[in-house]
């Protein structure tokens, strides 16, 4: 008799240490919930599910706008993730925050979206796309990305979808010139600022 209830507590106790884990072995967390339909994981408290890319032809601007973004990410995830370039291929199950004019396409359409000092912050699938011209307006939008992603108890990081903004860094003195497509601006120093289109 004792041999039969040792066996039968013995498969219990197997049993409920087999279905505790799950198919990859890792025991199963009682405190995470699968995240919704509208919100995008960008760190669940224990792993980073994002990554900050960068155009290989990037300005210098745009590097030290992306370095800005993924030190603030950096301080929420206790994590040291660096800045990648854009010659990677897209991970399937990871976030991109794409800043500036990548060469994803997602990003190149949304950099034609917008003109002079316009900046942008809108997500695609699982892209982030951080777009604007000048360094000041890429800031703007980096700090609009910043005040979206929210924080919860366990740690975790998560940006509520659809995320569609538009704004505008500057104000023009000037009539905007619409014969030309624009091609950036230079800094001629005292102040000024000239704006090329080719």
């Amino acid at each position: 008799m004792k041999k039969i209830i040792t066996t039968a507590l013995m498969f219990l106790i197997l049993s409920v240490s087999l279905f505790s884990c799950n198919s990859s072995g890792e025991a199963k967390s009682e405190t995470a919930k699968p995240i919704a339909d509208d919100m995008l994981r960008l760190f669940d408290g224990v792993s980073s599910d994002y990554n900050v890319i960068i155009s290989t032809e990037r300005s210098t601007y745009e590097l030290r706008v992306a370095r800005i973004l993924s030190e603030e990410l950096n301080k929420l995830t206790g994590k040291n993730k660096t800045v990648l370039y854009d010659d990677i291929a897209s991970a399937e199950n990871v976030t991109e925050i794409l800043i500036g004019n990548t060469n994803r396409q997602e990003s190149l359409d949304a950099m034609k979206r917008i003109s002079y000092g316009d900046y942008s912050v809108e997500t695609q699938n699982n892209k982030i796309l951080v777009c604007g011209i000048t360094e000041e307006s890429l800031t703007l939008a980096v700090e609009e990305l910043l005040e979206l992603i929210s924080t919860n108890s366990s740690g975790s990081l998560t940006l509520s979808l659809p995320v569609e903004i538009k704004g505008q860094s500057i104000s023009w003195e000037l009539p905007l010139y619409e014969a030309a497509t624009f091609g950036g601006f230079f800094d001629c120093g005292d102040n000024a600022t000239l704006a090329y289109f080719s």
